[in-house]
């Protein structure tokens, strides 16, 4: 058997080919055409969404910068489900887009792309829930609300 969808695209990434590896996978995978010519399997995307996630960590709270991942979310979980609604929004406008054109294209982001993003936003929610982001401070709930001592 040949190599994985992934291990061909993190092949072509160690070389520095691809800049964007949401894009790469969705190249990989057949998923900007209309049918998909090669399988991916769900533990596929996961691995993919797990090291999407690491990579723009990198992006968003490098070692230099005093912000932390905690910080982008104010609200606690009501700012992830804020971000989760509007990618959701997002991904609804292009599809109508789709059926209603058949010659449109998405134009920066696809609905893979979006997809990701949804299924690691979904994963920080469940992580913020459980006190485990970065900068997460352990005074204060799910909703980042202080914490009265009883």
């Amino acid at each position: 058997m040949g190599k994985t969808i992934l291990s061909q695209m993190y092949d072509e990434e160690s070389s520095d080919q691809h800049a964007n590896s949401a894009d790469t996978f969705a190249n990989y995978a057949g998923l900007n055409s209309t049918v998909s010519t090669k399988p991916v399997t769900p533990a596929d995307v996961l691995k993919m969404c797990s090291d999407l996630q690491i990579k723009k960590s990198n992006d968003y709270q490098n070692p230099h910068s005093i912000i932390r991942q905690a910080d982008y979310y104010p609200r606690g979980v009501s700012s992830i489900l804020d971000i989760i609604h509007a990618k959701t929004l997002r991904m609804r406008s292009v599809i109508e887009a789709i059926e209603s054109d058949d010659a449109y294209k998405e134009n920066f982001e696809s609905i893979e792309d979006s997809a990701m993003d949804l299924i690691n936003y979904a994963s920080f929610l469940v992580s913020y829930m459980n006190g485990g982001i970065d900068g997460q401070e352990v005074d204060r709930d799910f909703l980042n609300r202080k914490v009265s001592e009883k």
